[in-house]
């Protein structure tokens, strides 16, 4: 295990041993933080106690399967040569609970949004939080762009308003994988030995990336029609790669040592699903793997229209018994001859976001590529 042991270790002769003064102050964190079911309070508890270790040291220390002597390597978990200090029992009920606060992120103050003071539509207006109460007093966020809360229709983008969540989570995928793209984090470390590269990469597989980290590496994000622009402060990612060599929490840079920026454009698009909502759809999108009843039901349908039709009926007599125009019958057909990959996308529950029925029959072509080009591109 290279770069700086985990808190409750010390480093002889290249292996890893416990250290016994602080394998007491681990496990403490382990069991406090099962009772509090919070990162927070855990750090103000152990600020009282004369322990003062950051929220983000805190997460890494309760992810890190080295306490119960594992090794990472490429993402994957093996049994190491060191002693581990936390039972797996407590290990499992750790993660249990960070599950159930995974879970909970959606449910933040609006003042505490990601991409606040950070986000500008394609005429570099700002676009703010914001929300509105629905039927039953459901409150739904956004960002807003400044050109409508000033009533400036002539200044106003492409994009004036958008789903404040699916927005805030395109970022959190978007950083998922920036971390584990090596073409992506090259630039960064290219100047370290490559020792500390091989150490960084393999680290990064399992970096737990919070929301505050987040902030502070965007500079600024931009929404295009069909793409969106993430600036990132090139001298905090810097820092952060290294926070993670050094098994540290991460500085936050003073802005006069942020000079220099880096921008990454990801294509996405806003759609529509039946009920009218808007929808972020794009690679980062992760889909929501709820069956769609409507189209399975409307798959079946075609498929047992189809048997009609091989029986010897023909589109006029399933149309009348149907009580449907023989276009629609025809339309209907059409899908029983549908690529099975997109058939399977369907009945998992797959399918592209925006996926509804009455985008589905328009896909009109027979041919399985033309098809796939039609599905999953053009909903993409």
């Amino acid at each position: 295990m290279g770069g700086k042991p985990p808190l409750g270790y010390y480093r002889k002769d290249k292996k890893i041993y416990p250290d016994e003064e602080k394998v007491k102050l681990v496990t403490t964190i382990f069991q406090k933080y099962v009772e509090l079911k919070s990162t927070t309070l855990l750090k103000e508890w152990l600020n009282k106690q004369g322990h003062n270790i950051s929220v983000g040291n805190l997460n890494c220390i309760l992810r890190n399967k080295a306490y119960i002597g594992l090794v990472g390597h490429k993402g994957t978990w093996y049994p190491g040569e060191h002693q581990g200090i936390i039972s797996q029992e407590l290990f499992e009920q750790v993660q249990a609970v960070m599950a159930d606060n995974r879970i909970n992120l959606q449910h933040y103050a609006p003042s505490k949004s990601l991409l606040s003071g950070k986000l500008y539509d394609d005429k570099d207006n700002a676009m703010n939080p914001s929300w509105s109460t629905g039927s039953g007093g459901k409150k739904y966020r956004y960002y807003v762009s400044q050109a409508i809360i000033r009533k400036e229709p002539s200044k106003l983008g492409t994009i004036g308003k958008v789903s404040l969540p699916q927005l805030e989570n395109f970022i959190d995928s978007w950083f998922k994988h920036f971390l584990r793209e090596k073409p992506k984090i090259h630039p960064y470390i290219q100047q370290f030995g490559v020792s500390k590269q091989k150490e960084i990469i393999k680290r990064l597989t399992e970096y737990p990336m919070t929301r505050d980290i987040e902030k502070a590496l965007i500079k600024c994000i931009k929404l295009n029609p069909n793409r969106i622009e993430i600036t990132l402060h090139t001298e905090q990612v810097t820092e952060l790669l290294n926070a993670i060599y050094e098994n540290r929490e991460m500085a936050i840079l003073q802005s006069e040592k942020l000079k220099l920026e880096t921008t990454y454009t990801e294509t996405y698009r806003i759609g529509t699903v039946a009920n009218g909502a808007k929808v972020i759809v794009g690679q980062f999108v992760q889909p929501t793997k709820q069956p769609n009843k409507e189209l399975i039901t409307i798959l079946h349908q075609s498929y047992s229209w189809h048997q009609d039709i091989l029986d010897g009926k023909t589109t006029q007599e399933i149309a009348n018994r149907e009580k449907v125009c023989v276009q629609y019958v025809r339309r209907i057909l059409n899908l029983s001859f549908l690529l099975p990959k997109i058939v399977r996308s369907i009945l998992n529950g797959t399918q592209p976001v925006d996926c509804t029925l009455k985008k589905l029959i328009w896909i009109d072509a027979l041919d399985w590529p033309k098809q796939n080009k039609l599905f999953f591109d053009k909903f993409f």
